[in-house]
């Protein structure tokens, strides 16, 4: 074997998803695509210019990003955003109507070409920014160059996408505009969420959402920029709410996948306690009938560090990135486990009641909370409604149980157990090969039997491997295109999984072995070899 001496002390890894092996059931990953439009000036003087859509947009880009989406953001950054976020203004395009066709348009090219691989395709249309009432009553939306009716957002946006499923995010103040028509808006003294949300399903289903039973809406609403935005966040309020529920908080049983209900239960007890009707986002979220158990997002999916708050960790909590702006808010009921994925930032800051810690994540993986050094720490909010919004907003706890009380009564269809995620930190040993001391001449002709016998191994765990994924993600597909879910058919894609996942491993175990046995250098050893999993790698090491 002196052919690979330069194979010395080496070390080989072989790359795997994060949490690939956590749960028995894990779905297909989407291609994941998005426009985000956000605008800070409106075209009527009657409208106040909003101070943050532009910092929603970048915002939504850069978790859409993490999460592994390929990203358009429309949007003029304004000063105060462009010296707090140094060259993001480079990756921004205007938020014209030419502009919106343009790149609808070249996004649409992309997602044609990911459903022609056989990819389930998932595409997101954020808009933050004025929506009102147009001349002809229709509602509209303001971009930079004039408005945007709601017929036409219909049919440039939802009715040209090539995706599997879309998902419309409108955080737009005085957005009843756009669901009532002219003269028929209540006034917001009396208004009730119950009321909100009854009279937009009805002009949906009016407007022909309903012609798209692939795409689902979530969509807020309130009366003026004070209560549409808080200085503290640097956002608007629904929107932060929305985001911080997608890094991961909203997950209620703990799969890393966030459902319509799920998202739509953490918005709700975001607000709930806020006692001016007028300060709380009025709210729907209409999941896709064709699947409304499609997730709209997982955090497991993409190569992102993780952050693992334990069960027992209770209480408001928020992050802040390394340039101060504001990550995620959540209130924790302590009844679970919370996983959160964090974004590019270099640093974060966890502040947790009087205490802090910094986040520093060196490459993706878990970060375990239990771990980190904590600090004393004090933040201050100032004004009345600052106050208000300090003492109320995220004032709900949210777990499991708030979640299957706000399903029951919201009539939501409760979100699928995808299975437990299941995190490890260090290498597990799985096979050790050689102890030190001995070179494989000492050991006879078995290292080169066993290798043989380990390479058959692997190529048949590999084929069974590769046949069973095949099998799992046909079926998957099937389900998500058509909505059907029967409990047989789910217990086979469970049982194809396993097997798919279980061949995956021992596959990569055996033929890391057998690389260990052919490699091992003829000269000795000083420590031993060794095969390792966690749970974005399995590594062989040792001295060859």
């Amino acid at each position: 074997m002196q052919t690979f001496g330069l194979f010395r002390r080496a070390l080989f890894p072989l790359a795997f998803p994060a949490v690939a092996f956590a749960g028995a059931q894990r779905e297909v990953v989407p291609q994941r695509f998005a426009l985000i439009v956000a605008e800070n000036t409106a075209g009527s003087p009657a409208l106040e210019a909003l101070q943050y859509a532009d910092d929603d947009g970048l915002r939504y880009a850069r978790l859409l990003t993490s999460l592994g989406a390929d990203v358009a953001l429309l949007t003029v950054l304004d000063a105060n955003t462009q010296r707090g976020n140094p060259g993001a203004a480079a990756s921004t395009l205007p938020p014209t109507r030419a502009q919106l066709l343009e790149s609808m348009a070249a996004l649409n090219l992309k997602m044609q070409a990911a459903r022609d691989r056989g990819e389930v395709v998932d595409f997101f249309f954020v808009f933050a920014g004025h929506g009102e009432t147009g001349e002809n009553g229709e509602g509209r939306m303001h971009l930079r160059d004039g408005p945007i009716s709601r017929a036409e957002l219909l049919s440039s946006v939802v009715g040209t996408s090539r995706a599997t499923f879309n998902h419309l995010i409108i955080d737009a103040c005085h957005a009843q505009s756009l669901v009532f028509n002219r003269g028929a808006a209540p006034e917001d003294e009396g208004f009730r969420p119950d009321d909100f949300g009854d009279v937009i399903k009805g002009y949906l289903a009016r407007a022909d959402l309903r012609s798209y039973p692939n795409t689902g809406a979530i969509l807020a609403s309130t009366s003026g920029r004070e209560t549409h935005e808080w200085d503290a966040f640097e956002a608007g309020i629904f929107s932060h709410a929305v985001r911080s529920g997608l890094t991961g908080v909203a997950d209620a049983n703990g799969d890393g996948a966030i459902e319509y209900s799920e998202l739509a239960a953490f918005v709700f007890a975001a607000s709930e306690s806020i006692p001016d009707r007028k300060s709380r986002p009025q709210t729907l979220f209409l999941a896709p009938e064709v699947n409304q158990n499609h997730p709209i997002i997982s955090i497991t999916e993409a190569k992102a560090s993780l952050l693992h708050l334990p069960k027992g960790f209770l209480g408001r909590a928020s992050l802040e990135d390394a340039d101060g702006h504001r990550y995620a808010d959540f209130n924790a009921s302590g009844e679970a486990p919370v996983l959160l994925a964090l974004g590019a930032s270099p640093q974060y800051y966890l502040h947790h009641g009087p205490s802090e810690a910094v986040i520093r994540p060196a490459r993706p993986g878990v970060v375990d909370s239990t771990q980190l050094d904590w600090r004393p720490t004090s933040k201050v909010s100032r004004g009345a409604v600052s106050d208000a919004f300090q003492r109320h907003l995220f004032g709900s706890a949210y777990g499991p149980n708030f979640y299957a009380g706000f399903v029951s009564v919201a009539g939501f269809v409760p979100a699928l157990d995808r299975g437990p995620l299941v995190l490890a930190e260090e290498p597990t040993p799985l096979v050790a090969v050689l102890p030190a001391g001995q070179s494989a001449r000492d050991l006879g002709p078995w290292p080169y039997v066993s290798a043989s016998g380990t390479l058959i191994a692997a190529a048949t765990a590999g084929y069974f491997a590769r046949s069973s994924q095949g099998q799992a993600e046909a079926f998957r597909r099937e389900v998500d295109a058509t909505g059907v879910d029967a409990p047989d058919h789910r217990a086979a894609f469970v049982s194809d999984t396993r097997f798919a996942y279980g061949f995956g491993v021992a596959a990569l175990a055996l033929g890391a072995t057998t690389a260990a046995l052919f490699l091992f250098d003829e000269g000795g050893s000083s420590a031993p070899v060794a095969v390792g999993l966690t749970p974005e790698q399995l590594v062989l090491g040792g001295s060859f």
